[in-house]
């Protein structure tokens, strides 16, 4: 088993002291691949992801995972005993926020309506190379008909989604779920993968807050309280993969470290700088 992320910058502050040490502890071999060429949208991901599949046996099983606001927290073994429950599904993480159309709910209700996370995350998702591979390459551009044919969205709609989203890889894979529902399983109870998402009406309305007096905004100050609280209510046999994605979370989990205030076991697991590097693949 793998652990693969893609990134253009290797210096980044949360993939050197969250990713890449909590990789290290537990044993997980992690590839960064490492693109060279300017980042211009999130399906650069999906693409460099394809080169690199196509390079291993297509029973090997893959954890992707974004690089910037991720860490493990538990062994490739438990990883892959969740997983295993799926049989052969792609597992997805899932979070409580409808991203990033929030229409999307209404096609979310015909599949899934239980739970609070219940829609799909691309930041975390785990699965054998061939049944990714054959998702990526049967659905070149994203599958928005999808939308009109199951869904009954109008054609102006999914011309606007289209035109709006085509940078995003949450996008791409949202369709693909909504389409292959059979193929895809989104981790709904949160067993492997936590999504520790801020909601976005509440992000949307404070934003500004944040961008003009940062760890004195009551947003952050409101999230970082949050985020010590369900960090404490975690163990080792309770999650695998955390993600904490927006940029308000990315400085609450950097001030959790540098600041020595996760839970004493998490401490333990991004404190022990156990020997070993990632490999780093560049693609152009």
């Amino acid at each position: 088993m793998k652990v693969v992320t893609v990134a253009t910058d290797l210096d980044n502050f949360n993939l050197k002291n969250l990713l890449i040490p909590s990789c290290n502890f537990f044993g997980y071999e992690l590839i960064i691949l490492n693109l060279l060429s300017t980042w211009d949208s999130h399906r650069m991901k999906d693409l460099a992801l394809i080169a690199y599949l196509e390079t291993l046996k297509e029973d090997e099983i893959i954890l992707f995972t974004d690089a910037y606001d991720t860490f493990l927290l538990n062994t490739p073994e438990s990883s892959l005993k969740k997983w295993s429950k799926y049989k052969d599904s792609l597992l997805f993480s899932a979070e409580a926020n409808c991203w990033p159309e929030q229409e999307f709910a209404s096609a979310y209700n015909q599949i899934n309506h239980h739970g609070k996370f219940r829609f799909l995350n691309s930041g975390g998702y785990i699965g054998s190379v061939s049944t990714i591979l054959k998702l990526l390459k049967t659905f070149k551009t994203p599958p928005s008909w999808i939308l009109r044919s199951k869904y009954d969205f109008s054609t102006r709609f999914i011309e606007n989604c289209d035109k709006r989203y085509f940078w995003s890889n949450q996008y791409y894979w949202s369709l693909i779920y909504l389409s292959q529902e059979n193929s895809i399983v989104l981790d709904k109870n949160s067993e492997l993968f936590k999504c520790f998402g801020t909601p976005v009406a509440y992000f949307r309305k404070h934003r500004k807050d944040y961008l003009n007096n940062g760890i004195h905004s009551g947003i952050y100050q409101k999230e970082l309280g949050r985020i010590k609280i369900e960090l404490d209510s975690l163990d080792e046999s309770t999650i695998g993969h955390v993600h904490f994605n927006n940029p308000i979370l990315k400085h609450v989990f950097q001030t959790l470290f540098e600041e020595g205030l996760f839970p004493n076991w998490i401490i333990n697991v991004l404190s022990k700088r156990v020997v070993g590097q990632p490999q780093i693949i560049e693609i152009d």
